[in-house]
């Protein structure tokens, strides 16, 4: 099932005996696989928890015990990407074209395999006021960049001759 960065954030983690010891303030992502590497539970992203320590996710997210919570330096992946890099929130999307899309304003992790399913684009003014909304599959994701995110075409960018059909009557 999806969750929904919006959904996401702020949800309590709690270890199977229901010892709260935080809540989701970050998601941080593998950018080459789209896989989810660990959810961040202190501001500033020091302290982690990665999926492979998650029992439940729902309401709460439920892990073993407290030593599941790890530093981020304990993180082999984390050590090795560029912090900016493994976040979505924000970035611009484009197009391979270089259409400029607008910015990811939410994005959605299916709560069983942690990979990244969908974003959602929309422009913006003034950062107050959507419009153009878009879903975008993470099928349709070619590449997550440090400044953007690169995206197929969508069919009403495609350029029109792309899309001639022969219209002559067929005898």
């Amino acid at each position: 099932m999806d969750k929904y960065y919006t959904q996401i954030i702020r949800v309590p983690v709690l270890t199977d005996t229901f010892q709260r010891v935080g809540q989701v303030y970050d998601v941080i992502f593998n950018t080459d696989t789209g896989k989810v590497i660990a959810l961040s539970i202190a501001p500033g992203g020091h302290k982690v928890i990665t999926p492979i320590d998650i029992i439940a996710w729902d309401k709460a997210i439920i892990i073993g015990d407290a030593d599941d919570v790890s530093d981020v330096e304990d993180i082999y992946q984390l050590q090795q990407m560029p912090k900016r890099k493994c976040r979505n929130n924000k970035k611009k999307v484009i197009t391979k074209d270089g259409e400029y899309l607008g910015r990811v304003i939410d994005f959605a992790v299916h709560n069983k395999l942690f990979c990244l399913t969908k974003i959602v684009v929309a422009k913006n003014i003034l950062s107050l006021f959507f419009y153009r909304k878009r879903l975008i599959n993470s099928q349709d994701i070619i590449e997550i960049r440090q400044d953007a995110i690169i995206v197929k075409n969508p069919l009403g960018l495609i350029p029109l001759k792309k899309l001639c059909v022969d219209a002559s009557p067929s005898s």
